[in-house]
Parts: C-alpha cells; structure tokens; sequence
C-alpha cells in the first residue's frame, strides 16, 4: 500500500536536490544571487505541501493554510521562539570563548574585510555599523523572510508530522522528520560548505536533527507553524551577526559548530523523548467551522 507520506517525501528529496544540482551544474554557489536560490530551495517542500493539500487532498487552496499550521497557536509558548535560539547562540559562541576556541575581536576585522572585498567603503564606527546592521538584519529578517520561513515550517515540519503520524508513533514520527529535515539540506555543503571543511558534514548533521526534533516539538506544543518560523530565523542572524565579534574556526564554534551543535542535538534528543503529541490542524469545513 502506498501511504502519502511516501510519495511527498520522495518529490521533495528529488526537487530540493535537483534544484541544488542545478545551481551546482551552473556554477551558482559562486555567483551573488546564491543566497536567494538557497531561500528558494528552502521553500520547494512547503510549496509541495500547500499543492498535495490542495490537488491531492481536495481541501481547496485557502483552507490549506490554516490546516498546514499558520494559526495563533498556543500564545504561552511563543516566547520559546526568542528562547531556544538565542541560548542556541550564547552558548555556542560563550563556550568557545570560555574555552580558547574563539577570540574576541574588538575591530570587527572580518566585517571590514567583508566589507572591503564588496568594494564598500568601512566606516569609521564599526561597532555603531554592526548594531545598526544587527537590527535591520532582525526587523527585515522578520518582515521579509518570514514567508519563506513558513514555507520551510510548513514542508519540513507540519505537513510531513502530519502525514507519518497517519502510519507510525509519536517519536517515530518526529524522528523520521527531524532526519528529512537533515538529510534534504545536506548536499548544499558539497555545493558550498561553510565550515571550510568536511569535518562538518557529521558536525551539520547532528546539528540539523537537533533542530528538526526540537522544532517539530515547539511545533507540537506552540500549534502553529510560526514559532518554529521566528526561531529559525533569529537563530540565522544572530548566530552570522556574533561570528563577527567571536571568529573561530566555523566546525568548533558557534550555534551550527561542535558546541552548539552537541546542545542542540541533546535538547532534540528530550524533545523526542517528552513528545507526547503530534499536532495536527483542524480540518476547515465550509458548513461548520471550527469554533476560534
């Protein structure tokens, strides 16, 4: 018997990975539009999943939505949203400090040197540049990058919990997903690895189930795709934003290194192990909505 789950997982392995051989083929990871094809790609499982709800599942396009999780959800757990990230960044960088892994950079040398090979001008105040960086990078991420980031919530975490729990437990299910997750974004560090070595491949892989596991719980508990959504991306900018101050080597150092991933992963871990749930939305009815 077919489930599915089996056929969308599949799709979104083989489009999320020919798109990357794609931009491989093209020689795109060194040209400056690959950060947006990366966001792209991010979005190709979640645009799948709003197609198989709507043509597949026949629950028609503007109940998809909601059914894939873009609702309030439970409000007392959207501070976890701020939370797990930012302690994902402090101790990543703090440990690596604390340790001698990483030094203190009081010039910001390699935002200068960034800024130099980009042919811009480095301001005098660079600390006065890197806060006022630091913000928009926050308040534009949030506004701008939150619809790719449901997208990546919806595709990686609500439809695919919805979908396996229809055939296996609870923390099968999680864990599967946390794997798809992992496992569908690995070959972007053969197509450009920002550890600067190979040494992070096992190092992104332990840290990208971590994630998916403990986002697919906060998804769980918060019943809404967009705690997990805020998460990812405050834990982008602020982990980019403090390699600056803290430069080190990229597979030992900060969130996504050695530190932060070994706490990500053993946070994933409880999460699997206290779920008690999969949340799956309400299915929207045309005669008998359900109540708010």
């Amino acid at each position: 018997m077919i489930w599915l789950w089996q056929p969308y997982l599949i799709a979104s392995l083989l489009v999320v990975w020919g798109f990357i051989a794609f931009i491989w083929a093209r020689g795109g990871a060194s040209s400056g539009s690959y950060e947006f094809m990366r966001l792209a790609i991010y979005t190709v499982p979640g645009l799948l999943a709003l197609g198989f709800k709507w043509i597949v599942e026949h629950r028609g396009f503007r109940r998809t939505f909601p059914e894939l999780g873009l609702l309030p959800g439970r409000l007392r757990f959207w501070p976890l949203a701020l939370v797990i990230p930012v302690l994902a960044v402090l101790v990543g960088h703090g440990v690596s400090l604390l340790s001698g892994l990483v030094r203190f950079d009081p010039s910001l040398s390699r935002l200068s040197e960034e800024l130099a090979v980009a042919g811009q001008e480095v301001p005098a105040d660079i600390w006065g540049f890197f806060w006022a960086r630091l913000g928009m990078s926050l308040s534009v991420g949030l506004l701008v990058f939150l619809p790719v980031a449901i997208l990546t919530e919806m595709g990686f975490r609500a439809y695919p919990l919805e979908l396996l729990s229809e055939r296996f437990g609870k923390k099968i299910t999680v864990l599967i997903v946390a794997a798809f997750w992992a496992v569908a974004l690995v070959p972007f560090l053969f197509l450009k690895n920002p550890y600067g070595s190979w040494l992070g491949i096992p190092v992104y892989l332990a840290f990208a189930w971590g994630w998916g596991s403990l986002m697919a719980w906060l998804y769980n508990s918060a019943r809404t795709v967009l705690a997990p959504a805020v998460a990812l991306i405050i834990l982008d900018v602020l982990d980019g934003s403090l390699s600056y101050i803290f430069p080190g080597n990229p597979v030992l150092s900060g969130a996504e290194g050695l530190v932060g991933a070994s706490l990500i992963l053993g946070l994933g871990v409880a999460a699997l192990l206290v779920t008690r749930e999969i949340y799956i939305p309400p299915k929207r009815n045309r005669r008998n909505p359900p109540e708010s």
